[in-house]
């Protein structure tokens, strides 16, 4: 370390973030204090290390935390503190990531989007599960293993069973025991098949941008599908928005092979604690939790895949939607930079939507053509 260096930090010079720091545990403060919440010790190092994850994740996009809607810092703060998270625990509790918000294909401001990991959620259950007195580590049941499910008859509930016989095979299902005050145990099961409904919401959320001619087209071809008919298909990667812009629908962290597991893995453990009935200790804890995923519907109640605006409003996937759109009716358009036209990888094999339309209008039935995108498969 350089001599002035010392010299400086000895003399009680703060860093940017040290400075940040300061200011933003203030601002939390006062939103406690105005919610009559008491801002205690380990809420405040809770707060410390996702100041200090903001501003990682920032730096690591080349801005700084001034480039984000202070407002929406303070908010996703507060939410760290209420809801107790720590970013640096190990497996992780909750992460972050930068939603853009765009008007008319240009991004007006960018924000910080909190959610909380599978731990997180365990942790959650355990502190205000309704009638919760323990919960154990989830058993993560993978493919080939023995498994029987619980069973009910007059004499009351006969438990699961589980016979591990492989550690590196795709994980099927998750199954947590939860211990309840009256002594009786309950368990929560997650399928890998239900991380399809993830995954739609995901898609639909990414495709916001997309024409309603497009959005449509989406919903239809999704609807039926199978999480790995999902993943893997290609035509599923890209489609170009409103304003000619192409966007991922699927993101790299759902199909890269050194992320796909962690994330279905993760999504089941969501899947399971996230539906258990909580008792929040007050209304903003509660607020905080809910806010933490966009997806919170799906919990309550799982709507039929109908129409655009139906599905884009009930379901909502936080991992990986990185935008909103706020359209100005009648408003020029701006240009979009090349750098925001290259963000997004595109597509290597399979029809694009595009492509697929132009297709069907040069093979003809050009007027019926609306008729045929409801009815047939659609192979974009």
């Amino acid at each position: 370390m350089d001599k002035r260096e010392i010299t400086a930090t000895q003399g009680g010079f703060q860093t940017a973030l040290q400075k940040a720091q300061s200011i933003y545990l203030q601002s939390v403060a006062q939103s406690l204090n105005s919610n009559n919440i008491k801002f205690d010790a380990e809420q405040r190092a809770c707060v410390y290390s996702a100041i200090s994850k903001l501003n990682e994740i920032a730096t690591a996009d080349g801005l700084k935390m001034s480039d984000f809607d202070q407002s929406n810092i303070t908010k996703v703060l507060s939410q760290v503190a209420l809801l107790r998270l720590n970013t640096n625990a190990i497996p992780r509790e909750c992460g972050f990531q930068i939603r853009k918000v765009y008007q008319n294909g240009v991004i007006i401001r960018r924000e910080f989007e909190f959610f909380v990991e599978g731990v997180g959620n365990d942790k959650l259950l355990r502190k205000y599960g309704e009638g919760v007195k323990s919960l154990d580590n989830a058993w993560k049941v993978r493919k080939g293993d023995g498994f029987t499910f619980p069973q009910f008859n007059v004499d009351g509930q006969v438990p699961p069973t589980w016979q591990p016989k492989s550690y590196s095979q795709p994980i099927e299902r998750v199954v947590y025991r939860v211990i309840k005050t009256d002594g009786r145990d309950e368990w929560l099961i997650s399928d890998r098949e239900e991380v399809a409904t993830n995954l739609k919401a995901h898609i639909l959320n990414n495709a916001r941008t997309a024409d309603e001619e497009t959005k449509q087209a989406i919903i239809d071809k999704i609807e039926d599908m199978t999480l790995e008919e999902m993943l893997k298909d290609k035509s599923l990667r890209v489609y170009k928005d409103k304003y000619g812009k192409e966007k991922t629908l699927i993101s790299p962290s759902w199909i890269m092979p050194q992320s796909r597991e962690a994330m279905i893995e993760r999504k089941m453990m969501n899947n399971a604690t996230k539906k258990y009935p909580k008792n929040f200790s007050n209304t903003f804890i509660r607020e905080a939790f809910e806010n933490t995923f966009e997806d919170y519907e799906q919990y309550r109640e799982k709507p039929k895949l109908t129409s655009a605006e139906q599905v884009i409003e009930t379901l909502k996937e936080q991992d990986g939607d990185d935008e909103i759109t706020i359209d100005t009716p009648n408003a020029p358009q701006a240009p979009v930079s090349e750098a925001e036209q290259t963000e997004t990888p595109k597509s290597t094999d399979g029809l694009t939507f595009e492509e697929w339309k132009a297709q069907k209008i040069k093979d003809g039935a050009k007027g019926e053509r609306e008729e045929e995108e409801k009815e047939d498969d659609l192979p974009f």
